[in-house]
């Protein structure tokens, strides 16, 4: 019987296993509480109808006389509902149980051994329950308690075991399926009705038993039952899956091999031979599917045309070997001898696999059922196996013996006669006391799709193909003597593996006298179905060497300590070392000096963490090793000196200040002077350890506003040495350290700086840094300007310092050195990107420098740019009278002042003789100030209206808060301008008799910005008494 199943059988599969999972786990319960609801129901409608006679006989009773024959009739049918609602509820008691109970009782047989605990204590301890209702109380209570306990873990570990046997059937449709799913239905509802009906309403270990024996029944039967057979494609072919079996094809060659001729011949006549078999992979579910699941596969063929397709009896592949693992089938598949898979351009052979059932899948009366896959196309490719080198000395390959053919026309390497091989060097050494496994060297090759694929030799064995070796008989002479080569080897084939050995002429094997010598080998790729047909040829030479040695890794022969400094690193590795830690290690018995010199060749070095320098017998510049291989120095004399420049030890001093490990490593490789002798490697390891780092020399505490965090720039004062004319900025900022020196600790290399810092706290300044890196380097001065877009807005100027990073003041050995007293000035610009950092701050940071390449932050500081100028809002001495017919003046050129950042008085007219107010013309020069402007026409004043509608003076008011225009309240034009005085006239006429506070605006512009103000006059009734 055949159970053919498609991708529309598994939904339909899936949906009626669903259904009958419902019908099994939830129809019969649903059935019971369906009864039990009903029969509730009838309770709950018993007892209204109760609640209802008794409201109808309390009514009645209210006339109790009238209604006496009613009251009696009523009674007595309560009396009857009473006994019917008892007799229900104790139906209900007896022959049912809640669904929540019934779900929890069918769960398992640990709710069975719950209850069934509880149960026995209740009913060990009978005696001490003096009434039968009792006794049944105590047993439902034990019931509750006991089924309580078991909770949902028991009905879940049901449902699980259930769910998992469901699941794992998978998609099938089997009528022996059907007949165990349907067989499985009527045990468990016997199981329910006994439950119910027989049991008190709980399952008891029978019946429990009974339950698992079911379950495991039909998982059983569904668990491994294979349902489909799917292809895990590699090939398509127009679009459609595809099966390739590839066939071996070649024409074969004609070897002549005798003293006198060693020549080759392909011929033109085509052999074929089938390769070995193709592994197809097949999709299986379910997955859990087993090989004791099936029984061995095989294929059904046809013969298909574009419209039309008919059966093939004729069986093209056969079924070579097969295994389940993880869900796929894996099938070796090969082709039956003598057939051929390519048809006509009008005609492809298709295959389907044909997996059977095991027997115990199988029905009563059930023979040969079966799942099939997909047809899928056959397709046939021919290739030409060829000879390919897993080790040839003369190819660019690695020497591992791994295939590695990347160039389609030499993939098999060798040579293809026998005098190429003559000219070419030596394709494998080994010594002359050892043997060559010849097999070892070769594997097959061939081209797809033009890339070289390897034909294993496992393969090729499949496919009857094979490798034999032989060597030319034909004299190969070398040197004066022209002494045959050919006569100093042997090949030799024990039960298949093939060797090559050394031999004298006289037959004497492993004799040092083969040494250096080079014998040729013919390998050949033969057919063994085909009487031994040569399907490939080539040639190869090997040499006889003495013993090899292997190489030898030393690893890290030394490990050196190193401060960074000024200073390259040098490190020696003497001959008393190398004798103990080298030469002693070499060979069985170790080398002498002169051995090791007459053996290794000179040394080269490598490095990952470095640019790694040249090696030499003498030191110069950019040798970064040099070796003395001289056989008569001296042991204190130095084998190795090695030597890092800072530069090849570079910026490391981030990693050292973090407390990382620093270090550099040389890998050192002495090659032989020989073949045969191995190579020897070794490392040399510096620490590199941190240095006694730079720190700032001082500090002068008087010169910081904020003790080393924030310092105040301010403008040159007038009248002082180094003034100019007008106002400018030429702060000394080299004052803030103790004794003008920034930094100490310095190596005489050292050098150090201050620059802007890379991260501002005024929007949009920063310097322009090269590469935005900080800190700007040697020769580059984008760190000492502070820019906003492309104007510079302040600059450090270094004066007869020379150029940016500053060498110490000496140069002692060591970290002693400090800076020379330095002339630092910080030059605020006078234009837009310097008046507009006044108010604000600005970073700068103190580097050093340890040696060129490293540098460190040592402390950044803040610094304010004082504005050189604020306006007074009170007028001097000056104020407006009300009702004066000329008008109030106030002479603004000696009344309106301001004050610059030492507290001067800075006004157009000078008026004072103190201190402070002296100088006040001079200073408006100085300042270069302009005449104030006056809005006057948004002039303010301190009056409000209050709560009443009243205007009244309001002390509170401010210049900010004010809302009420002068204009308002002493008409347009009250206040006006006359050269530099400003006079009040009350144009409303109306006489103030409270003294009322005018706000004026006004602007001044001087050399670094403008100013903008409200000045306070006041506006007096009368001419205030002196």
């Amino acid at each position: 019987m055949l159970a053919g199943v498609g991708c529309k059988d598994y939904d339909d599969d899936i949906d009626k296993l669903n259904n009958r999972l419902d019908e099994l786990t939830t129809g019969k319960i649903a059935t019971l509480e369906s009864q039990l609801s009903s029969l509730q129901t009838s309770v709950d409608n018993l007892k209204s109808a109760d609640e209802a006679l008794g409201k109808r006989i309390d009514e009645l009773k209210s006339d109790a006389d009238a209604n006496a024959k009613d009251i009696e009739a009523l009674e007595k049918a309560q009396e009857q509902l009473q006994k019917d609602i008892e007799a229900i509820e104790k139906d209900l008691s007896d022959n049912y149980v809640t669904k929540s109970y019934l779900n929890t009782t069918l769960s398992s047989y640990a709710t069975t051994k719950y209850v069934g605990d509880a149960v026995a204590a209740v009913t060990q301890n009978l005696g001490k329950f003096t009434t039968e209702k009792a006794i049944q109380d105590a047993i439902n209570a034990a019931k509750d308690a006991a089924i309580k306990a078991a909770g949902d873990a028991c009905k879940d570990a049901f449902q699980t075991s259930f769910d998992a046997a469901v699941a794992s059937a998978n998609l099938v449709n089997e009528t022996k399926l059907t007949k165990a799913i349907d067989d499985y239905d009527v045990k468990i509802k016997q199981y329910l009705e006994d439950a119910v009906t027989k049991e008190d309403g709980f399952i008891n270990k029978a019946i429990a038993q009974a339950v698992s024996d079911a379950v495991a029944d039909l998982q059983a039967m569904i668990s491994g039952r294979l349902t489909s057979v799917l292809l895990i494609p590699d090939l398509y072919v127009g679009g459609i899956e595809t099966i390739e079996l590839k066939s071996l094809s070649y024409e074969a060659w004609k070897v002549t091999s005798t003293a006198s001729a060693e020549t080759v011949a392909q011929g033109s006549t085509t052999s074929t031979t089938a390769a070995s078999a193709t592994s197809v992979r097949y999709n299986v579910s379910p997955s859990v599917v087993t090989k004791e699941d099936v029984k061995e596969p095989s294929f059904v063929f046809e013969k298909a045309e574009v419209r039309t397709r008919a059966a093939v009896s004729e069986q093209l592949l056969s079924v070579a070997s097969w295994d389940i693992a993880g869900g796929v089938l894996t099938v070796d598949v090969k082709k039956t001898a003598g057939t051929a898979l390519t048809l006509d351009a009008n005609h492809v052979y298709t295959a389907a696999l044909k997996v059977p059932l095991a027997d115990k899948y199988l029905g009563e009366g059930e023979v040969g059922t079966a799942v099939y896959s997909d047809y899928v196309a056959l397709t046939e490719t021919a290739i030409e196996p060829k000879i390919a080198a897993l080790i040839d000395l003369n190819s660019g390959k690695a020497t591992d013996g791994k295939f590695e053919c990347d160039e389609t026309a030499t993939h098999y390497h060798f040579s293809a006669k026998y005098e190429d091989a003559q000219a070419a060097d030596p394709s494998f050494t080994e010594a002359y006391n050892k043997p060559i496994d010849l097999l070892s060297m070769v594997t097959g090759c061939y081209i797809d799709n033009d890339e070289a694929k390897e034909i294993t030799k496992e393969t090729l064995k499949a496919a009857g193909l094979e490798f034999r070796f032989a060597l030319p008989t034909k004299p190969y002479t070398v040197g004066d003597n022209d002494t045959d080569q050919q006569k100093f080897a042997s090949v030799a084939n024990t039960d298949g593996a093939w060797t090559l050995t050394s031999k004298l002429p006289d037959g004497t094997t492993n004799n040092q006298a083969a040494i250096d010598k080079t014998p040729i080998v013919r390998v050949e790729l033969v057919d063994v179905n085909n009487k031994n047909a040569v399907v490939d040829v080539r040639y190869f030479k090997v040499q006889w060497l003495r013993e090899k040695i292997a190489p030898v890794d030393l690893e890290i022969l030394k490990t050196f300590n190193y401060t960074l400094t000024c200073n390259a690193f040098t490190g020696s590795f003497t001959w008393e070392e190398m004798v103990t830690k080298v030469l002693g290690k070499l060979g069985e018995n170790g080398l002498s000096q002169a051995e090791f010199i007459a053996t290794y060749a000179a040394p080269e070095i490598t490095a990952t963490d470095h640019t790694v320098g040249t090696v030499a017998q003498a030191a110069a510049d950019g040798v970064e090793l040099v070796y003395n291989f001289d056989a008569a120095a001296a042991e204190s004399a130095a084998a190795f000196t090695w030597t890092l420049s800072p530069e090849q030890i570079g910026n490391v001093i981030a990693d050292l200040i973090a407390g990382k490990e620093v270090k550099k490593v040389v890998n050192v490789t002495i090659p032989a002077q020989n073949a045969y002798q191995g190579k020897l490697t070794f490392s040399f390891v510096v620490n590199i350890k941190k240095p006694t780092l730079p720190s700032i020399y001082g500090y002068d505490s008087s010169f910081w506003h904020s003790d080393y965090t924030l310092a105040y720039v301010y403008p040159i004062q007038y009248n002082t040495p180094g003034a100019y004319a007008t106002c400018a900025y030429r702060y000394e900022l080299d004052r803030l350290f103790a004794d003008s020196k920034p930094v100490t600790n310095l190596l005489p290399c050292g050098k150090w700086d201050i620059q802007f810092a890379k991260k501002q706290p005024a929007t949009g300044y920063a310097p322009a840094l090269t590469g935005n890196t900080e800190p700007a380097g040697e020769t580059d001065k984008t760190g000492y300007t502070l820019k906003k877009g492309a104007l510079d807005a302040v600059q450090l100027n270094y004066n007869g310092m020379g150029d940016n990073w500053y060498a110490p003041e000496t140069t002692n050995t060591g970290a002693v050195n400090a800076a020379a007293a330095a002339d630092i000035t910080v030059q605020v610009l006078n234009n837009e990107a310097g008046i507009g950092i006044l108010k604000q701050q600005a970073t700068l940071k103190v580097w050093a420098a340890i040696n060129p390449y490293n540098h460190i932050e040592l402390t950044d500081f803040n610094v304010y740019f004082v504005e050189p100028l604020k306006i007074n809002t009170e007028l001097t001495n000056a104020y407006f009278v009300d009702q004066i017919i000329s008008g109030s003046e106030v002479d603004c050129s000696k009344a309106f002042t301001m004050t610059d950042f030492k507290d001067y008085i800075v006004a157009e007219v000078t008026t004072g003789t103190g201190e402070k107010e002296k100088y006040a013309a001079e200073l408006y020069a100085y300042y270069a100030v302009n005449a104030p402007a006056w809005d006057l026409a948004n002039a303010k004043t301190n009056l409000k209206k209050d709560a009443n509608g009243n205007y009244v003076v309001d002390e509170a008011i401010t210049a900010e808060t004010a809302k009420i225009k002068a204009a308002d309240r002493f008409g347009v034009n009250c206040i006006t301008k006359n050269g530099s005085k400003l006079v009040f006239k009350n144009i409303n006429g109306v006489k103030v008799e409270k003294t009322v506070q005018l706000f004026i605006p006004v602007t001044v512009s001087h050399k670094w910005g403008t100013m903008t103000a409200n000045v306070t006059i006041e506006l007096h009734p009368e001419e205030p008494a002196n």
